[in-house]
Parts: C-alpha cells; structure tokens; sequence
C-alpha cells in the first residue's frame, strides 16, 4: 500500500494543509504548494530565503489531484522544521516499511556497445581488458568502461558539446544521455544535482522511496566535465520483478530520535544537511539474480549519502 506524508506547512503566519511535491534546492525554489480546496493558487516556496511566491491559474483542475488523495494510503505524519538552517520534513512518528526481494534485470556488455558506440564517428572499436575491467574505445572520442566486480560502467564522449553552464542545459543533457543510455525508465526518477560538480543523479524508486547501493551510488549519474567531454556513471542492474518476501515490516525511528541517536554516537549533527527515508541495495545470498531491499535512513554526512544503520554499527 503506498505511503502518503502528511506535511503540516508553517511560514510566518501562514498555516496550511495541501499537497506538495519537493523539488531540489538548487533551483531556489524546493517545493510548491496547492490547495485541495482553491485551484486557481500556486504557491512555489523558496527554501533559501524562506520566501513564498504566489502565482494566479487559470483553466487549471484539482480534480485528479483530490482524486489521488482519496486513495487508500497509509499516512504518515510530518512537520517541517529547520536542519542546519535548511527547511527539512520531519517524520514525527516511527515509520513502518515493508523490505522487498526484486529479480533484476542484468544486461551483458553487447547491449550497450551496440547503444553507445555505434555511430558514424566510432570506427575501428578496440578492446583492452585488465582483470575485471573491460575497456572499448574507439580511439579518439568515445571510451565504455565496465567493471564486473560492482557490475557499473563508465561512458565518456569527448565530442564537443553546447557546455553551457545553467542549470536547464545541464537537465536537458543528463536526460538525453539517459534515455541514450536505454536503462529501464519505469521506476526511475531525477533524484539530486550538484551545482559545484555539475552532476546529476538518477535513482530507482520503489513504493514512493529511493534505492541506495552500499556506496551511496543510485542508477545514473550524468556529468558535463567542459566543452569537450561528457560522462555517465551506471548500473548494469535494475530491480524489474517484485518477489513475495515473507519478512515483516522494518519500524525505522522518527526524524528527531534518528539524529538523537547518531548524535549520542558521537556524531557531528551539524554535519548533515539532508536526511531521506529509501531502501538499501544488497545482494541476495541465494541467487546472483536476486536482491533484497531494506528500508533504513539516508543522511547526507560530510558531502556522502550513508545509511542510519552502518553509522551507528560502527561504534
């Protein structure tokens, strides 16, 4: 059953229930507003100057919108408050998520040298392997990496490009690349960007949440490096068939004693700027084709995304 947050908002002396989507800080706007009950507002909400911009709608319905919050959800109750100075949701009660088992989709290196280097400007492909690595090149302006260690690869493409250097470009460019690609779109969304790096990050969904690799990885990430180079990170497996799992719901600690506890751990709280529910990724003892998902919490800690659980195993 999908799980819906109920987010309580509270700006200056504006209280409101509605519905709201979160979109990333970067953009400076990091989430917009609706009323369920007046379709002609649209608040946009800035979290870096806690300012609330009003936009007037017309020929504009809440129809489907109320629909959907008529579904039969699991609601969970949330509140906004302030993480290091950065507007943060809450979770005011514990949370119960259910693990899941996932068959995965597992492509062979064929399908993406056929994807990626196949084109009027890649002539003559060369192949160099060093251990777990295989490397295809076409000597001059597109290099595949693959490792078979953590099943990930590397794609370069030294072509020039437009380079430039906002924020819409880079979106558009990471989409493309993506849908280039040609990794599964089903349950994949846009996840993170990183101004400094100019990165972005895609990552898998299940029930509503994100999935994590052991190293923080998602399923892509896009890279526009100058003028004349462009490179994306990705998995080689996808999660593509839920499996029956006969363990219980995880019970994971609200917002407020999760940082508790990792604060009484030794941790630095100051240290974490975001902090996200999602699903870790791990491998399935059984079968090389099976993973197992874990519900657990994310926190941005010294510039790395970490799971709850490894921080506190560690002391």
């Amino acid at each position: 059953m999908p799980l819906l947050v109920s987010y309580f908002i509270a700006f200056g002396d504006c209280h409101a229930r509605a519905s709201i989507r979160f979109y990333p800080d970067y953009t400076g706007l990091s989430c917009f507003k609706t009323d369920p009950n007046n379709s002609t507002k649209l608040y946009l909400l800035a979290d870096k100057n806690f300012t609330v911009y009003e936009i007037d709608i017309k020929k504009h319905s809440l129809k489907s919108l109320n629909n959907v919050l008529k579904m039969d959800m699991r609601t969970q109750p949330a509140s906004f408050k302030l993480l290091n100075n950065q507007p943060t949701v809450y979770v005011t009660t514990a949370v119960q998520m259910q693990p899941y088992k996932y068959l995965i989709d597992r492509q062979l290196d064929d399908y993406y040298v056929s994807r990626l280097l196949n084109s009027a400007d890649s002539q003559n492909i060369n192949v160099k392997r060093r251990k777990k690595t295989t490397i295809y090149g076409d000597q001059s302006s597109l290099q595949l990496i693959f490792n078979s260690s953590n099943r990930m690869a590397e794609f370069s493409d030294f072509r020039p490009n437009h380079n430039l250097r906002n924020l819409t470009s880079t979106l558009n460019d990471s989409y493309k690349n993506l849908i280039k690609l040609g990794v599964p779109m089903d349950n994949v969304r846009f996840f993170s960007y990183d101004q400094k790096t100019r990165s972005v990050m895609y990552r898998t969904y299940v029930e509503g949440f994100p999935i994590f690799r052991s190293d923080g990885f998602g399923t892509v990430s896009t890279r526009t490096l100058n003028s004349s180079a462009q490179r994306s990170e990705f998995s080689l497996d996808n999660p593509e068939v839920p499996l029956p799992s006969n363990k219980g719901y995880t019970s994971l600690p609200s917002t407020e004693t999760m940082l508790k506890r990792l604060e009484n751990r030794g941790y630095n709280i100051k240290k974490i700027s975001k902090t996200r529910i999602g699903y870790t990724w791990t491998k399935d003892k059984t079968s090389p084709l099976l993973i197992d998902l874990t519900p657990d919490w994310y926190v941005y800690y010294n510039n790395r995304w970490l799971s709850y659980t490894s921080l506190m195993n560690q002391y």
